[in-house]
């Protein structure tokens, strides 16, 4: 390759960056040389010493492979080094019935669950961090906003459980995704299989797959999987820049609902009373790197052919790292942010005091006692518009209660509970949604272990066989 072209396009081995992959490369070629001995398509001579030299590369962490040249990628520099090890006519048959294609295509979508799952845990730390702070928060009392105007009294423990239940629809979009990654491309060769009488079913289930792939050409050239992780990545990315943007409102003085603690803080060069809650900023910056490399795979995928290609394999595949570690960043930020803010409970009820949020509630009593809620709702209208700002809150207050007597909830935290149908703060509503909540918690942090279980098994097995193979060439 042209140095140039080279600099550009094949930059030297970094075992930082590139690590992963070769696990990945490391662990498709045990289940490759186990499957090619079993099928007698190599000898287990050849099988055991490649699988010795492979192991012996991922216990040394690849550290031979740092700072090498790769000008044809990734994979052909390692073959190259295992070459060097074992003699190049036994790691001749490394490659047998089997493409760069397949072996990409096979390599990314180890990646992608792996990410999946890791990022799965992630929001798992998020959400207990959630159910932490929802049964101290849900008891008090803070305005619930809409378009940023005071709607009804609410709780902040009632706005957490809102996040909660949407991280955890996000979790349950990448179980599925998880489990929906059950075909292996390994077998597909460059697009079009082979013609060796290779098992596909067994390197798959070598790898935690259920099956191979059912079409070469499918399996190369379909990449659907990293757009719906990488849609699902950018889901909580959304998510969580929404929050953070609701918080970061809420710290202002004018609003001074929650507080940031000063180590979750920073401050001005120039502006010495300033305190910024700069992390929820991070939240937002870091959620536009997420969406960015959905973007960016998309981008790259939509206009390549449908076959293996670059385009499709590295630049619609690559942006998945990226994304990955902004969003692990963002979660691990909001995940403090909630851990450790504080309510203002004072500030929370300040705004609520003169009566107005209740006024919902008011007319929708007024309609429980045979008035039609329309009109009920044009004649608490009338009543809330009249009320002057200039009066004190206390003034507007008893305003409103002596035109509205008899339906004007008598407290905030009444008006609240009051609101217990249709997922609303009251109290038995915010009781309920909190024990569906801890059960729904359970079940996804179980899942987790379970998928975590499986692939450990799975892996467990093949380095037996592996075993197998090295100890039977050893005895003989």
């Amino acid at each position: 390759m042209h140095p140039e072209a080279m600099k550009l396009l094949a930059p030297a081995i970094e075992i930082s960056r590139d690590g992963r992959l070769l696990r990945h490369q490391a662990t498709i070629d045990e289940a490759h040389l186990v499957m090619l001995a079993d099928q007698g398509l190599i000898s287990p001579e050849a099988a055991a010493d490649l699988l010795k030299h492979v192991l012996d590369l991922q216990e040394e962490g690849f550290q031979s492979l740092q700072g090498r040249d790769a000008p044809r990628g990734l994979y052909l520099a390692y073959e190259a080094e295992l070459a060097a090890r074992v003699g190049p006519e036994k790691a001749g048959w490394l490659h047998l019935a089997r493409s760069r294609n397949d072996l990409n295509a096979t390599i990314s979508l180890l990646t992608l669950r792996e990410a999946a799952c890791s990022i799965s845990q992630q929001i798992g730390t998020a959400q207990d961090a959630l159910l932490q702070r929802v049964e101290e928060a849900s008891g008090l009392v803070a305005p619930l906003y809409s378009q940023y105007q005071i709607a009804l009294p609410g709780s902040p423990g009632h706005y957490l459980l809102s996040v909660f239940f949407a991280l955890g629809r996000e979790r349950q979009r990448l179980h599925c995704l998880v489990e929906d990654i059950r075909n292996c491309p390994m077998g597909a060769g460059a697009g079009g299989g082979t013609s060796m009488p290779i098992d596909p079913l067994k390197t798959a289930n070598l790898l935690g797959f259920e099956l191979p792939s059912f079409n070469s050409l499918d399996a190369v050239a379909s990449r659907d999987h990293h757009l719906q992780g990488l849609s699902v990545f950018a889901g909580v990315a959304i998510l969580l820049s929404r929050v953070a943007q609701d918080l970061q409102v809420w710290t202002t003085r004018e609003f001074a609902l929650i507080d940031i603690p000063h180590n979750l803080a920073g401050g001005s060069s120039m502006l010495p009373q300033k305190k910024n809650p700069f992390l929820l900023e991070h939240i937002k910056g870091s959620a536009s790197t997420v969406l960015g490399a959905y973007v960016s795979a998309a981008t790259a995928t939509c206009k390549s052919p449908f076959s293996n290609s670059i385009e499709a394999s590295n630049y619609g595949c690559s942006p998945l790292g990226l994304a990955e570690d902004a969003l692990k960043r963002a979660i691990t930020l909001t995940s403090l942010i909630v851990k450790f803010m504080s309510f203002n409970v004072r500030s929370m009820r300040d705004n609520l005091e003169d009566g107005s949020p209740m006024a919902s509630v008011a007319a929708e009593r007024m309609a429980s006692r045979g008035v039609p809620f329309r009109k009920a709702h044009t004649l608490v209208g009338e009543i809330a518009r009249r009320q002057s700002l200039d009066s004190s809150v206390a003034e507007r207050r008893s305003e409103l209660a002596s035109h509205l007597a008899g339906v004007l909830p008598e407290s905030l935290e009444e008006c609240r509970d009051a609101l217990q149908f249709g997922g609303g703060p009251g109290k038995s509503s915010t009781d309920g949604q909190i024990s569906v909540a801890k059960t729904l918690f359970r079940d996804q942090q179980l899942k987790c272990v379970e998928v975590r279980e499986r692939w450990a098994h799975v892996e467990m097995h093949r380095k037996q066989r592996v075993k197998e193979l090295i100890d039977r060439h050893q005895a003989t």
